[in-house]
This record gives structure tokens, sequence and C-alpha cells, in this order.
């Protein structure tokens, strides 16, 4: 485990190397990192702030890291990260009674493109545990998209097509943001009639078939 000190001088060395566009180096800083620092490290918050750099720049830093490094996970798992937290805030925390239908409507489309680059991730990736644990919890906390039926052998077509309008308005007022579209191509297998019924289940026993002592270290 690196100590606050390392890992502040790691956050200011990635934030140099982004706005650099040395995204190699990056891959560098992230390669010698324990899976827990890893784990803590590929968070959106750990590298961005948009209160002090503003969504628009952001979201445009990682649109162009991914653009310049299409088979790099580690910009899909910040795009991911970005949404989960993005679903959270429309979400909020009131009980489910009480969440407005425009609340109900941004968390979902927020919850599509997180899933969308959770899963991207995991096609570049399918060791990492972030996007795992991440689908776990949004899983249980906002469901899983109409679009993904759990053929998971099978390229998963994904696409925005669905939207009303207000849909579209919520995930275009991230003006620097474009919306993705096209395939993925992942091979996770099928779930159980158990994982079925409870889908949070199914990304936990992903996780611990990569990691059997993620509850151990989550403790």
């Amino acid at each position: 485990m690196q100590s606050l000190v390392e890992i502040y001088d790691l956050q200011q060395q990635v934030k140099e190397k982004i706005s650099q566009k040395k995204y190699q180096d990056i891959e560098a800083l992230f390669a010698p990192l324990s899976r827990k620092d890893l784990q803590n490290v590929l968070q959106f918050p750990f590298i961005f702030n948009s209160q002090v750099e503003g969504l628009d720049s952001i979201l445009s830093q990682l649109q162009e890291w991914q653009q310049e490094t299409p088979h790099s996970y580690y910009p899909y798992v910040f795009f991911a990260s970005f949404w989960f937290i993005t679903a959270a805030n429309q979400r909020g925390k009131q009980t489910i009674d009480r969440v407005t239908p425009a609340q109900r409507q941004n968390c979902s489309a927020a919850n599509d493109q997180f899933f969308y680059w959770a899963l991207k991730t995991l096609e570049f990736n399918p060791q990492c545990e972030t996007a795992y644990t991440m689908l776990l919890e949004a899983s249980g906390y906002f469901g899983m998209p109409e679009w993904l039926d759990f053929l998971v052998t099978k390229p998963i077509r994904y696409s925005c097509e669905s939207y009303n309008e207000e849909a579209v308005k919520f995930v275009s007022s991230f003006t620097t943001y474009s919306i993705p579209h096209g395939s993925i191509n992942i091979n996770l297998p099928s779930p159980s009639e158990e994982e079925e019924r409870f889908i949070p289940l199914y990304w936990l026993r992903r996780i611990l078939a990569i990691a059997p002592d993620h509850m151990i270290q989550e403790k």
C-alpha cells in the first residue's frame, strides 16, 4: 500500500501526463501498483476535479485519451467511473417513492452510459477488478439496462436509439461528450438461475473469480 505522499505524487504525475498527452507514460505509472492501490487509483475523483477544472474540459481530455489509445482500458474505466457518479447524483439519496420521474430517467440514461464504458473496460481488460466492483454496485443501486440481455458470449450491440427527447437532451447536456455506439465484445459466463434472480450476485462471483480475497481486502 502506498503512502499518502506517494499517492499524491502519483496523482500529480498522472494529471501532468494527461495534460501533456503522454498517455503511454500513464500506463508506465500504473504498471507497478499493487492490485489494491490500482483499484483506488482508477476512480474518476482520484485524477479529476470538476469544480476546479470544469466538466467540459475533463470530458474532452478523456475523449481525446480514449481516441488516442483505443485499446487501453484506462480511459474506459475513468469514463465508467464518471457515469457511475453521475447516475448516483441523479438518483439522489431519497427513497424510491420520492424520486421524481425526471430523476429516474436521467439516472437510467447515466446508468446506460456507465454500463457501456464498464463493459468496454472488460473487453480490453477482463481482469479489471474496479470495473467489476462498479458493475456490482450499479446493478444493485440502479438496475441493469434493458439492452443488456446477458447473451454475453456474443457481441453486445449498444445504441441510444430508444432514448426519448428528454434522455437525449440530458446526455447531450455534457457538451464535450460524444455518445458512444457500436458493439461490445466480451466473453463472460452466462448467469445461473440464482444469479438471474439477483444480478449483483453474478458480478460478485465474477470479482471473486479474479480476486478471491476481494471481501477481505474491502474490510
